[in-house]
């Protein structure tokens, strides 16, 4: 792996963590965004593919990797997420960026662009077009899963496994992931604990959503992304609801869209296939 620089880039109430890669030169910085509970190890594997002629930041979302955790007695809401990128890219001091996001990344992704066209010059997307939704009504039994969770979570302590080795046992059972993909993944999502190991990441990230967008709202931000965008779907990925996302596609006006063979995680397991398109598409944007 290409040798790399750890950053903390500060924000109102502390600071994300950050893997940087290159120089800076006339192009935008690229920056990229990983899924849920996962890190900036997630783009390992491709930023050698890449080879982008200038920096590139691979950012631990809040909560997750080396990045702070909320405070406690606070939430992680998903606009919230958009916020502290937004705040991020401010404090990183340049004028435009590219955006990679996967999953989690995606969505929070598709916010930024919509929130700060000012500050996004071009976007792909890998395995995402805009969050998971809810709609009005299951406004009340979702609060009331999420405080039901809460109080569960409270009562719990993290899993501690005797060694990394199985804890990557642990991951593996979850989500269709390679074992490569998690190794990488647990290389900056592990810590010691007493009695072995146990994960970085904070233990709120799983707690239901307590209030999710509703499709109206993710459609109606969509439509007003101004800049190009590219989609990027694997063959087995979880982009399947084929009752949500052709109005999602329509809403995002110029869109382009990849299908490649692979999973969720295609960007780890096939990074070489991922980045052509993302070379081409790129080198398109003046």
């Amino acid at each position: 792996m290409i040798p790399h620089q750890e950053i903390k880039i500060p924000l109102r109430w502390g600071s994300l963590a950050a893997k940087r890669w290159g120089q800076p030169s006339q192009r935008p910085p690229l920056v990229l965004l990983h899924g849920w509970l996962d890190n900036a190890n997630s783009f390992d594997p491709l930023v050698p593919y890449l080879n982008y002629p200038g920096e590139v930041i691979a950012i631990d979302l809040t909560g997750h990797g080396l990045s702070d955790h909320r405070p406690k007695g606070t939430n992680y809401f998903f606009l919230d997420g958009a916020v502290d990128l937004g705040d991020a890219l401010v404090a990183l001091g340049h004028k435009k960026y590219f955006l990679i996001g996967h999953s989690l990344g995606g969505g929070l992704g598709s916010l930024l662009t919509a929130f700060f066209p000012e500050l996004i010059k071009a976007a792909i997307f890998i395995e995402a077009l805009g969050p998971f939704t809810s709609e009005a009504e299951e406004l009340v039994s979702s609060f009331r899963q999420f405080l039901k969770s809460r109080d569960d979570m409270d009562k719990k302590k993290k899993p501690v496994y005797p060694d990394a080795a199985t804890a990557i046992s642990a991951r593996l059972t979850v989500g269709g992931i390679s074992r490569a993909a998690v190794e990488k993944l647990c290389e900056r999502g592990l810590m010691p604990a007493e009695g072995g190991v146990t994960w970085r990441s904070d233990p709120r990230l799983r707690l239901p959503s307590v209030l999710r967008l509703t499709e109206g709202h993710v459609l109606s931000y969509l439509a007003q992304i101004q800049c190009p965008i590219l989609l990027i779907r694997g063959t087995e990925g979880i982009i399947t609801n084929e009752n949500i996302f052709p109005a999602r596609r329509a809403a995002v006006k110029g869109l382009k869209e990849i299908t490649l063979p692979g999973n969720h995680h295609l960007h780890m397991d096939i990074p070489q296939k991922v980045a052509e398109p993302i070379l081409n598409f790129l080198n398109q944007q003046p």
